[in-house]
């Protein structure tokens, strides 16, 4: 989360890393609370057509922040698998 946030990535701050294994049986950290919403109903039934433009149009910026990081850049790039994710998934629905 830090090496995306240093290239326009919003996230919360990380507060502490853990690596001991013994308390949770995983490695985890504990970062900063963020109020927000979450939306279940991905049509935002009940919101004005202005409301669900705002926040279609934060999700879309949001993504696009995080699709333009260069993983180079940002010291990611031997972070999980590589390759062409949408082929590999598209394999799975034939």
């Amino acid at each position: 989360m830090k090496a995306v946030q240093a290239h326009g990535v919003p996230v919360p701050k990380m507060l502490d890393l853990c690596k001991d294994e013994s308390l949770l049986g995983t490695p985890f950290f504990v970062m900063e609370h963020v109020e927000g919403r979450l939306f279940k109903d991905l049509k935002l039934s009940g919101m004005s057509h202005d409301e669900r433009r705002a926040v279609y149009s934060s999700m879309c910026e949001t993504l696009a922040r995080i699709h333009s990081v260069d993983i180079n850049k940002a010291e990611l790039a031997d972070y999980g698998k590589q390759g062409n994710v949408l082929s590999k998934t598209d394999k799975m629905f034939k």
